[in-house]
């Protein structure tokens, strides 16, 4: 498996296998949260895997705080036929890892609740429970 930087002609590849994965992902939606990650977020911790095709990624945006050079992993995704062979695991590490290196001091992320086996690799890779999010639809 290759483990690289997620270059401007990967994107329309990466937004279709979003919005394959997720359902509720618009495949148009996805690209242009994706264009905004390359452009404003931390372009070196944005990150796909490789076997012959790409089978997942992680995309990261900056935070705003008021105390720290803050990231957040804004999406992060595999393939439902690569799952369960460590690929998320490997690029949430390499992500933060280059987060480190480019200075940051935190990364969050958001992930759904029912979502046991994410919330197992977020928990087994030093990420803990912080905030509560509500949501209200409009």
């Amino acid at each position: 498996m290759k483990i690289r930087k997620i270059q401007e002609a990967d994107l329309t590849v990466l937004a279709k296998l979003n919005a394959d994965i997720f359902g509720d992902t618009k495949e148009k939606q996805a690209l242009k949260v994706f264009r905004d990650c390359l452009k404003n977020g931390v372009r070196d911790a944005c990150l796909l895997a490789e076997e012959g095709e790409i089978i997942g990624a992680v995309f990261t945006e900056k935070k705003l705080t008021f105390s720290e050079k803050a990231a957040g992993i804004k999406s992060i995704f595999v393939k439902k036929k690569c799952r369960g062979k460590g690929v998320g695991r490997i690029l949430l590490g390499r992500c933060v890892s280059a987060l480190r290196k480019k200075g940051y001091k935190s990364v969050s992320l958001t992930v759904d609740r029912k979502n046991k086996n994410a919330i197992s690799i977020y928990e087994k890779s030093g990420f803990r429970p912080f905030r509560i999010m509500y949501l209200k639809e409009l």
